[in-house]
């Protein structure tokens, strides 16, 4: 005989125990080490920052407004809070936490980003200056072309395994 079960759930009482169960789901969905990280830093810093904002929902949008009109903030560093403040109140509003995501309203700062300009000379001078004839001149004379090439980030290069070359085709994306 089948015996129906009924769904249970209990809210997360602090913001300590909501973001256990955050990553522990977002484990659970395969997101990597440095994911983890950077939602753990940014509820952590919210919740150092403004002990109070789980107390009540009003607690929480005013620490919120707070935490994201900080002085001279980069849009960069603006843009990261809220990615990652925002996805994680979506999942307190799923888990019956709080009622709404006090982030709704926020939108997205412009980046002007950072355009450095190099000369030729300077990338020629640059490029010359590892000595090939060792191991570490070689490495970075390589790795030199392979950012130039590629725009690739230097954590991406130096995570590179032998594995992600294939020489007729090119280097693969994990």
């Amino acid at each position: 005989m089948a015996v129906r079960m009924n769904k249970v759930r209990r809210a997360p009482e602090t913001m300590e125990e909501a973001l256990d169960r955050f990553i522990t789901w977002k484990k659970a969905n395969g997101i990597s080490d440095q994911t983890i990280l950077d939602y753990t830093t940014h509820v952590n810093l919210l919740s150092k920052r403004y002990p109070d904002a789980g107390s009540s929902f009003e607690q929480l949008e005013k620490a919120m407004v707070s935490h994201l009109s900080q002085e001279e903030i980069k849009p960069a560093t603006y843009n990261n809070r809220s990615v990652y403040l925002r996805t994680f109140f979506i999942w307190c509003v799923e888990h019956g936490m709080i009622s709404d995501n006090p982030l709704i309203g926020f939108k997205k700062r412009k980046d002007e980003g950072r355009h450095v300009s190099v000369d030729e000379d300077t990338l020629a001078r640059l490029i010359a200056l590892p000595n090939r004839e060792t191991f570490a001149g070689l490495r970075d004379y390589t790795l030199f072309l392979l950012f130039l090439d590629c725009g690739i980030r230097s954590k991406e290069a130096f995570s590179l395994d032998e594995g992600d070359f294939h020489p007729r085709a090119s280097i693969r994306s994990r």
